[in-house]
């Protein structure tokens, strides 16, 4: 309790607090202000709007591709199919390298003239000279990719360990009264990882609602702004000192989070009864 205190409970009530005043090194004197921030944020902050806007974008693209890919991959691993053992270390692998690694290694993959994908969309008669990460409307979708690489594994991890709970007398009862893999799968696969798909959409959710090492590795929040996240627009207001005005981005976008949340739950509900 005492850790829990002293580096969580604490310096969340006290950057709420902060959250309400003009604190700043270059002010003179802090005032507490009230509600000023989080109204300039909404009302007067374009770029505010504008990184709402591309993280929005940003976790619509992500969190479904995430869930769906980690559910094929751990039907495929705890089906034990042909070299299921390494790869379950490859498709984990990519989760434990760190930020920058992954932002360099993208960095190439994703560069329009000679990254590794334009060259393979190439080599199969595809157009392959998209600008994944100079376009305004190829970025997010460019950024996805190197996300969904990283987090996939992880997200796989857990379906299969709720793929291996389910007893395996349900699977079979079902086949014998009949059912086909894809029915067993509908109805009795699907339904018991309920809780299982829940904490992988949430998690996912969380991740990409506070996106910010990618942006800043591969695109600088650019180009013209189409990825700047709400994170990356935190990080820019601490930059210029206005800690109270950061404080309020920082606890709008956790309530932001918050209703993202509430909304998968009930989302999620409806789409596996």
């Amino acid at each position: 309790m005492l850790l829990f205190v002293a580096f969580t409970l604490y310096p969340f009530l006290s950057g709420l607090l902060l959250s309400f005043t003009n604190n700043s090194p270059l002010a003179r004197e802090t005032r507490w202000v009230g509600s000023e921030n989080y109204r300039a944020i909404l009302v007067h902050d374009q770029l505010f709007r504008g990184s709402l806007k591309n993280t929005l974008l940003y976790t619509v693209l992500l969190v479904p591709a995430q869930t769906i890919v980690a559910l094929l991959l751990a039907l495929y691993v705890n089906r034990k199919l042909w070299a299921h053992e390494i790869s379950r270390l490859v498709f984990f692998a990519p989760f434990v390298l760190s930020v920058s690694v992954v932002g360099i290694v993208w960095g190439w993959v994703l560069d329009t003239r000679y990254g590794l994908l334009n060259l393979l969309l190439r080599s199969l008669g595809l157009p392959g000279n998209i600008p994944w990460l100079t376009n305004v409307h190829w970025v997010m979708p460019g950024l996805t990719l190197p996300s969904l690489w990283w987090f996939a594994g992880f997200s796989m991890v857990l379906f299969l360990a709720g793929l291996q709970d389910i007893p395996a007398e349900l699977s079979e009862a079902a086949q014998v009264d009949g059912a086909n893999p894809r029915q067993v799968l509908r109805h009795v696969t699907l339904p018991l990882l309920r809780p299982v798909a829940a904490l992988v959409v949430t998690l996912a959710l969380v991740e990409a609602m506070k996106a910010f090492g990618l942006m800043f590795f591969l695109t600088d929040g650019g180009p013209a702004g189409a990825s700047t996240t709400v994170v990356y627009d935190l990080y820019l207001s601490f930059q210029s000192l206005h800690m109270g005005y950061t404080s309020a981005i920082g606890f709008l976008l956790l309530l932001i989070t918050l209703a993202a949340a509430l909304v998968r739950q009930f989302a999620l509900k409806e789409l596996l009864i």
